[in-house]
């Protein structure tokens, strides 16, 4: 959907041309409006539409000082022009500023409506082109990683048929419901190419072994995955098995994001919530990956959520239970075990044991202690049990973790 903002410092110019058509059915927002050209130039910067309906004289700044300052600004959208006669010469002052049209007032409906869509055709192309442009130069393997780090740093809402266009031109048969992975080293003082290469080529062997198709995309800093999957929970199983294999021979920390999207045009929202995800990582200290809870839980549950993890990240070494953990948050023992099954399927012992091992199998990694010191360390006062626990979540004895 295209976005507009109109502004006017007539209120009935505003109210008519929001109200008296329905812009929805032309695919068309209305995201805001102004009286004035100063408080319109600011919500246009805020707003970032595709559409600018601006009329010529208002107060603290004029349509032809505003539209000025959007050309210096980059303004990537198309702007229309609303000017009464005597104001005509006027308003050709503002196609020196690249104004796509201009509309005598009082205003048609029909003609506004043809001179919007011709508009937005006109934007389509252009934004078409400057795709394009960005790549000619480009070898294609480059084409294509430069086109997805193009598509994924789009803010704006951008038609489905430019990028399904724009893929088929390049040869990127992205899938057109999946999942997008993104994982990022936790500290850039560790990080190095290398290790972000060992850590996917792991959870690719994963990914390959439940017969999960995705095809990768190498861009500055990071990684993003496109997966033909919307089964988020087996790529999870998937990377942190893949995870698991990685910790055997690096200390690097990766952070990975999960999320489904169900049609091209979701893309770059579902990437930026996927940045998201990982700069608001609930543990810190070891490899996982971070999944998108379902819309069904709530912003309450959510918080009771980050504040366990917040609980079991600070006393994980102290003998605590669901009672005591449920104390400390504030809640009932039965809220709290339904909050876990229902929110993230696990009970509370899976996920205090999960982030116990995984502490140890980064001590274990520093090679500095005694299995009975880690034992000690991540809250197993029995160094036998702990062995147990570790072997059977993963695969070997402490002692043999590392050889």
């Amino acid at each position: 959907m295209y976005k507009m903002i109109i502004i006017d410092d007539e209120y009935l110019v505003r109210i008519g041309i929001e109200k008296t058509i329905a812009w929805k059915d032309y695919d068309i927002q209305i995201v805001g409006t102004a009286s004035n050209g100063l408080v319109g130039y600011n919500l246009v910067m805020k707003e970032k539409p595709d559409i600018v309906i601006s009329d010529i004289r208002m107060p603290l700044l004029s349509g032809v000082e505003m539209i000025k300052k959007l050309s210096e600004s980059d303004f990537d959208g198309e702007i229309i022009v609303l000017s009464g006669y005597k104001d005509f010469e006027y308003a050709i002052e503002t196609f020196k500023s690249g104004i796509f049209s201009y509309i005598l007032k009082p205003i048609d409906n029909a003609e506004f409506i043809s001179v919007v869509l011709n508009a937005i055709e006109k934007l389509k192309e252009k934004r078409k082109d400057k795709m394009l442009k960005s790549t000619l130069s480009n070898s294609l393997p480059a084409m294509q990683n430069n086109y997805i780090n193009s598509l994924l740093s789009f803010v704006d809402t951008i038609s489905g048929d430019i990028i399904k266009d724009e893929l088929e031109r390049l040869g990127i048969d992205l899938p057109q419901s999946g999942s997008i992975f993104y994982m990022r080293a936790e500290s850039n003082d560790t990080f190095s190419f290398s290790d972000g290469e060992k850590a996917l080529l792991q959870i690719f062997v994963e990914l390959e072994k439940v017969g999960i198709k995705f095809m990768k995309f190498s861009l500055p800093s990071y990684s993003v995955v496109f997966l033909y999957t919307l089964n988020k929970d087996l790529v999870v199983s998937a990377a942190m098995k893949g995870f698991s294999a990685f910790e055997k021979s690096s200390c690097t920390i990766f952070t990975a994001s999960v999320i489904c999207y169900h049609s091209i045009e979701e893309i770059p929202a579902v990437y930026h919530d996927c940045v998201k995800l990982v700069d608001k990582k609930l543990l810190l200290g070891f490899n996982t990956v971070e999944a998108k809870l379902d819309c069904k839980v709530s912003s309450r549950h959510y918080a009771a959520i980050m504040n366990l993890y917040k609980v079991i990240s600070t006393d994980y070494a102290k003998p605590i239970t669901v009672s005591y953990v449920a104390d400390k948050m504030g809640v009932s023992e039965s809220y709290l075990m339904h909050l876990l099954q229902a929110s993230l399927g696990k009970t509370f012992n899976e996920i205090l044991t999960g982030y116990r091992i995984s502490l140890a199998k980064r001590l274990l990694k520093d090679g500095k202690y005694r299995i009975n010191e880690i034992s000690d360390m991540v809250g197993y006062a029995d160094a036998k049990y702990f062995s147990r626990v570790f072997n059977k979540i993963v695969g070997v004895n402490p002692s043999d973790y590392d050889s």
